[in-house]
């Protein structure tokens, strides 16, 4: 009770009742229940009950229950219960549990529970139980329990635990604990524990 559209569709070990639509799409190990549509989607690997949409989606390894919507979205070794929305979004080793939804967001290595949402943000190594939200948000390297929201808000060294919210907040080198709210508030090296409400307020080197 299986679908295959397209040349090499489903070509090898297709279980029941999935569907592949699209040159190459579900071409070797597509488990029960699961959809590829697309040239190439979940070409390698698609583990049940799992949904891969657009060119290269789902391309190698995806896990159970697990949604890739998207050119590349969720390229290779997308986790179980994992959603990756837009171009190259989850692109490679998101986690379990995790969220991306715009082009490039949780980009590469976003660890479980995480969420990353517009373009770019999480990008790179967004760790743990982490929330970033606006275009660049959390760009690179977001510790975990960590929450930057606003364009470009933590968007690189956002250390575990910190908050800022407000487009560059807590821009560069934010230590943990810290809290910054306000365009540009503890834009560098915001200091461990430290507070900076307003715009600008607490701008460079706050101890």
């Amino acid at each position: 009770n299986s679908i295959a559209i397209g040349s090499y569709a489903g070509n090898s070990l297709q279980d029941n009742s999935a569907i592949a639509i699209g040159g190459a799409s579900g071409k070797t190990n597509q488990s029960a229940f699961s959809i590829a549509i697309g040239n190439y989607s979940a070409e390698t690997n698609q583990d049940s009950s799992s949904i891969a949409i657009g060119s290269y989606a789902a391309n190698n390894n995806q896990s159970i229950q697990s949604i890739a919507i998207g050119y590349q979205a969720a390229y290779q070794d997308q986790s179980y219960n994992a959603i990756s929305i837009g171009s190259s979004a989850g692109y490679s080793s998101q986690g379990p549990h995790t969220i991306a939804i715009g082009s490039n967001s949780g980009n590469s290595k976003q660890e479980n529970h995480s969420i990353a949402v517009g373009s770019n943000a999480g990008n790179t190594n967004q760790l743990k139980y982490s929330i970033a939200v606006g275009s660049n948000a959390g760009f690179s390297d977001q510790s975990q329990n960590s929450i930057a929201i606003g364009t470009n808000a933590g968007y690189q060294k956002q250390d575990i635990s910190s908050i800022s919210i407000g487009n560059n907040a807590g821009h560069t080198d934010q230590s943990y604990s810290s809290i910054a709210i306000g365009s540009g508030s503890g834009f560098k090296n915001q200091n461990w524990s430290s507070i900076s409400i307003g715009t600008n307020a607490g701008y460079n080197d706050q101890s």
